[in-house]
């Protein structure tokens, strides 16, 4: 008889943001993998009328919620709660959000240990957000609960393990996010004589996207190129110089197509927010494409020194740091393109969800 997985997202599906990636190619993976041993049953939120990013291989049971960003979290919580009375026997398998009362009130009242997956700490996120203080003491009042509660913790990072560890005697591992096999099939473009550079990401206030602009301006021969949409997208766009071309929100199942187009990836990491080792999805598809990696300097981008394949950069620095950059992109792309080859293997979510069904089998 199969064991019944209950895994829940309190992301939309449909929109191509981290969340949505890791959830989706992470459960079709366990599916794949395991598919005789248990039965997967999905649970996540919607407020875009859209398809999911990928096709879903799983069963997947998606919740109509009003398209107001306080209230679709509230909502979603709401129904969630009622459907996991159902749940009771099964292994509950929960994505942490910011808060998500409810859905741990209920699982408390019917002793369910949940299995978490945590992608980041609560305390960093609404500051970076720069949420009220108020916000803050639910939401970590609620991650700690949950903690408390839990039967065991995924982390993304050995930092969020640390966190977690110090948070509750639950066993917990750290799983690194990994990268679906199609970027790694792609092949490189034949490029043109102008050095294109591509940035994809949220423009939120970490991410490092505010950047650029300056960055452009003091190399105008070099083409940016920015994909993504965001709260500080409109405000970046106002300031940046006339090579920085803004494209938008694109698919997820677009990127890798996209990416051939380019001849090196940036991706920057505020130094005050990601002060732990991390999990970068976005350097993971810059690699398994072949891009050289301009980043910074922080734990979890070692590999990419360490492996000739880019440089880790001091923000201080980086107009200096961008010229070395440039001047050894040649380098780079044959470095990259041999890692690529040897490494694909290393990056598989097949790997993640290996990992995944034997964390959850030992607890």
């Amino acid at each position: 008889m199969k064991r019944k997985i209950v895994t829940i997202t309190f992301n939309d599906l449909s929109i191509s943001w981290g969340p949505a990636v890791h959830y989706l190619e992470l459960w079709d993976s366990f599916y794949n993998l395991f598919n005789d041993q248990y039965e997967i049953i999905g649970y996540a939120p919607y407020w875009e009328n859209n398809s999911t990013i990928i096709p879903v291989k799983f069963k997947l049971n998606k919740i109509k919620v009003p398209n107001i960003p306080l209230v679709r979290q509230l909502y979603f919580d709401f129904i969630l709660a009622f459907r996991l009375i159902k749940h009771r026997q099964d292994i509950v398998y929960i994505r942490m959000s910011s808060y998500s009362l409810l859905t741990f009130f209920t699982l408390k009242l019917l002793k369910i240990k949940p299995i978490l997956e945590l992608n980041g700490i609560s305390a960093k996120d609404v500051e970076s957000a720069r949420k009220p203080s108020w916000y803050k003491k639910i939401v970590c009042w609620n991650e700690i609960k949950f903690l408390q509660q839990a039967k065991g913790s995924i982390a993304v990072s050995e930092g969020i393990e640390i966190f977690a560890k110090e948070t509750s005697n639950a066993k917990t591992n750290t799983i690194n996010n990994g990268i679906a096999n199609s970027f790694f099939l792609e092949k490189q473009h034949i490029l043109d004589s102008k050095i294109k550079i591509i940035y994809v990401g949220t423009f939120t206030p970490w991410d490092g996207a505010k950047y650029i602009p300056h960055l452009a301006d003091q190399f105008p021969n070099i083409e940016f190129h920015m994909y993504g949409d965001g709260t500080l997208r409109k405000e970046i766009e106002a300031n940046s110089p006339a090579n920085i071309i803004f494209h938008g929100y694109v698919k997820y199942n677009q990127l890798k197509k996209i990416y051939c187009q380019f001849d090196a990836g940036i991706v920057i990491y505020e130094i005050e927010r990601n002060d732990m080792k991390i999990s970068s999805l976005k350097t993971l598809e810059y690699m398994a494409t072949g891009l050289p990696i301009f980043t910074t300097d922080i734990p979890g981008q070692e590999f990419i020194k360490d492996n000739q394949i880019g440089m880790c950069i001091d923000i201080k620095n980086i107009k200096n740091e961008f010229e070395i950059f440039i001047s050894k992109l040649d380098l780079f792309k044959e470095n990259i393109n041999h890692y690529r080859k040897v490494h694909k293997n290393d990056y598989s979510w097949d790997g993640v969800a290996l990992k995944t069904e034997k964390f959850i089998s030992e607890i």
